[in-house]
């Protein structure tokens, strides 16, 4: 156990340093007061107090991103101004930074390190994935991909994913995918960098259809998307369904972190997402599927740590 909570530690040390969540959680002690010190300096008389501010709370970045949020509703409007802006600054910065690859920890079982497709198979089981591989990468092309091994669960899922920066303009367009956990529930994949929610005339623009989303049940708390053609990451949380004597007696939970940012908490499943999974009996160990939906997604580094916990 000891060993498992140091490994964890470490990849939450590693997600520090990409920004993100994480980043903001451990800002909530000494970091936290001083990122607070700056946004109150946002309202100070003095000009070059402010500016002085301002550029700090820019160079600290995305940790700094959860104060700035709070700021927007401050009373006063000079403060409200600045970290209106100093959010846009950051978060165009973010979008447009490749998510740093995280090795897998002890333990771990690796899906996929950029050389071949060996832990993968075809949609049904047995047929040899269509997918193909370069310079470390896989590619989506074809049909669906599921991992030759099933898993029972409870695990931590790590996938980092690129979405083409010039998405095929397809009904299925905008880098649409999706990473199926327990082979029937989809956690979305799509360029929704920018996107406002319900926009006309834009294809999955609903909250609970956009990047993130648990598909079609739970849109994500935030939007966390960085622009196509720059790498993401999931870091997902996953317990399967429990069934006794064929009884379901408790829901999937998932808890997923999409960049670094917390989109997830320990959120229930009651049905699979649609009818794109798997089937099958959920009682049962299942694989993980990365789903082809008419756009070349790309993948690189996706690992499995089985958790302690039964």
């Amino acid at each position: 156990m000891r060993n498992r909570l140091s490994t964890w530690l470490a990849l939450a040390l590693t997600l520090m340093s990409q920004g993100g969540i994480l980043g903001e959680d451990s800002s909530k002690g000494k970091g936290r007061k001083e990122i607070d010190r700056l946004v109150q300096r946002l309202g100070d008389e003095d000009f070059d107090t402010r500016e002085g501010a301002s550029r700090k709370l820019e160079e600290i970045g995305q940790p700094a991103l959860a104060a700035l949020r709070e700021a927007v509703a401050s009373d006063d409007l000079e403060v409200r101004r600045r970290a209106s802006r100093l959010i846009g600054r950051i978060s165009a910065r973010i979008a447009r930074t490749d998510v740093k690859m995280v090795s897998p920890p002890k333990g771990a079982v690796v899906l996929f390190s950029g050389k071949d497709l060996n832990a993968w198979v075809g949609r049904d089981g047995a047929a040899k994935p269509t997918w193909k591989v370069e310079d470390g990468v896989m590619e989506a092309a074809d049909a669906d991909v599921r991992t030759r091994k099933s898993f029972a669960g409870p695990y931590k899922l790590h996938v980092e994913f690129r979405i083409p920066a010039e998405p095929p303009d397809t009904p299925c367009g905008r880098g649409n995918s999706g990473v199926y956990l327990h082979g029937n529930y989809e956690i979305q994949i799509l360029d929704s960098y920018g996107v406002q929610p319900n926009a006309p005339k834009v294809i999955h623009s609903k909250p609970s259809e956009s990047c993130g989303a648990i598909f079609s049940q739970t849109a994500p708390r935030v939007n966390a998307s960085k622009a196509p053609g720059f790498w993401q990451s999931y870091d997902v949380e996953f317990t399967p369904p429990h069934y006794d004597n064929g009884k379901k007696m408790a829901d999937a939970v998932v808890t997923v972190l999409h960049n670094g940012e917390l989109i997830h908490d320990k959120v229930k499943i009651a049905e699979p997402t649609g009818s794109l999974g798997l089937g099958g009996d959920l009682s049962e160990p299942a694989p993980v599927m990365l789903q082809y939906h008419g756009c070349p997604v790309q993948f690189r580094n996706v690992w499995l740590l089985p958790s302690a916990k039964k």
